[in-house]
């Protein structure tokens, strides 16, 4: 991804299709004087004159004077905007072809089109944000739940930068010890710099470890709880993916087999996005469509992050032992004894003899007898109940892969030290545990890494 910074970029910011607006932002050392062209209002500036972040109304003009539409336009003077460059934006009525037009006007005055992601991309490296914050601004834009979306509000606010940059304080400080312990050996200061490496290596990798225990609530908070149904056929595994979305997206018959491919479908309850996942029933089949079916759904209990095991309580036969065993180690399971309004044929006791482990609730997903129970178990099993809504989570796979890596270059560091390893050798490990968590803020990064970042963006962000 080359980049130019001395030219002007414009990219319509708001999303495709029909709106009340279409934001068309431009961002270079040109964006007053294309605003000043495209842009006519009373009274009319040049564009050292355009009042700064002072909204105006107008009309965006075609080349020969026409009236494009009717929009009001804005001007933030460097380093007051975005990217801390001159940025315009022309606010016009949403939908397609005026958005297009007045993009196509920008770009007939001088501007450039817009690259994915280029605007926070010129934000970063103009200062503004670090790496962590722009991955923040594509997280929010993305987040499907209030707590993902919350998330990434803490992350765009600068706190995995302040976190990253306490560690990277803790270890240049070590480092000075070392190097001065190496400086001046007649001090008699290894012992004592080889004591606070022990405890600063002990303490920020322990810090760490903390932050790596929740990414797994951090990716269900970002991706959604991958949470599988599964049973037999005709246990009311489709009854209940209608009653927990609250509208008929599956459909529902007495026929066994009904339901022969995967139905995947989302909600959120207290900001908690679930992915549900509607599975073929569970059973021995010749019939090759459904068997397929099957093979997928088995696939998925073992994907899943969370399984809703339906079993018909007005049919023994429904229960499957098999099925509760086959789940891996570990991975919650909740057993969901259905249509509790018909007489029960089999009970949790019962269950419990064969299986003991297993979490088990009474249901009705005809009726919605035990749903505010179910919600409230697949919500604890999404997000763990020590975990505060404040604390900081990490769920992008490159931090947490970068995390962990200094994770271990600490420990290693850690051993070394405890072996009485020379003082300027442990100078080594703070050194790369530094450079690794510099990567995470963008301090140190390959630019094709960071290429890649960006190029994930939608134009016009």
């Amino acid at each position: 991804m080359t980049l130019y910074h001395e030219d002007t970029i414009a990219g319509i910011s708001t999303a495709a299709g029909e709106g009340g607006v279409a934001i068309i932002r431009i961002s270079g050392p040109d964006a007053a004087a294309i605003l000043c062209d495209a842009f006519s209002s009373k009274p009319h500036y040049e564009p050292s004159q355009i009042p700064d972040h002072l909204m105006r109304y107008g009309h965006v003009l075609d080349q020969d004077g026409s009236r494009i539409d009717e929009a009001m336009a804005v001007l933030f003077r460097a380093p007051r905007s975005y990217t801390r460059e001159d940025v315009a934006e022309i606010h016009v009525h949403g939908g397609r072809v005026c958005a297009e037009r007045t993009l196509m006007r920008t770009v007939e005055l001088g501007a450039r089109p817009a690259l994915p992601g280029e605007f926070t991309r010129r934000a970063f490296e103009n200062g503004r944000i670090d790496l962590t914050q722009a991955e923040a601004v594509m997280d929010t834009i993305r987040a499907e739940g209030e707590m993902a979306q919350r998330s990434a509000q803490m992350q765009l606010s600068g706190q995995l930068r302040e976190q990253i940059e306490y560690f990277q304080d803790e270890l240049t400080y070590l480092l000075a010890k070392i190097d001065a312990a190496a400086d001046y050996p007649d001090e008699d200061l290894d012992e004592e710099t080889r004591i606070s490496c022990i405890n600063d290596f002990e303490k920020i990798s322990r810090e760490i470890s903390s932050i790596l225990s929740r990414a797994s609530d951090a990716r269900h908070i970002r991706e959604g709880l991958m949470t599988a149904i599964v049973g037999a056929p005709n246990a009311g595994k489709s009854s209940l993916l209608n009653a927990l979305l609250g509208n008929d997206r599956a459909i529902v018959t007495p026929i066994a087999g009904t339901t022969r491919d995967t139905i995947e479908e989302r909600f959120s309850y207290k900001g908690m996005v679930f992915r549900l996942i509607d599975t073929a029933g569970l059973r021995e089949t010749q019939d090759a469509i459904e068997s397929i079916g099957v093979s997928k759904a088995k696939e998925i209990l073992q994907e899943a992050d969370l399984v809703l095991y339906v079993v018909d309580a007005a049919d023994p036969a429904s229960f499957d032992p098999d099925t509760l065993l086959s789940v891996p180690d570990g991975k919650p399971t909740v057993l969901l004894l259905n249509k509790s309004d018909l007489e029960a044929k089999i009970t949790s006791e019962e269950i419990l003899s064969i299986v003991p482990q297993v979490e088990i609730l009474n249901i009705c997903a005809k009726t919605g007898e035990g749903l505010p129970s179910l919600y409230e178990v697949m919500f604890r099993h999404a997000v763990r109940e020590n975990t505060a809504a404040e604390q900081l989570f990490v769920s992008n796979v490159r931090h947490i892969r970068l995390l962990s890596q200094t994770a271990d270059v600490l420990r290693q560091g850690l051993a070394s030290a405890r072996q009485n390893v020379p003082i300027d050798f442990l100078g080594i490990d703070v050194q790369e545990a530094w450079r690794l968590l510099a990567q995470i803020t963008g301090k140190t990064c390959d630019e094709d890494v960071i290429d890649t970042i960006f190029s994930n963006f939608c134009v016009g962000k």
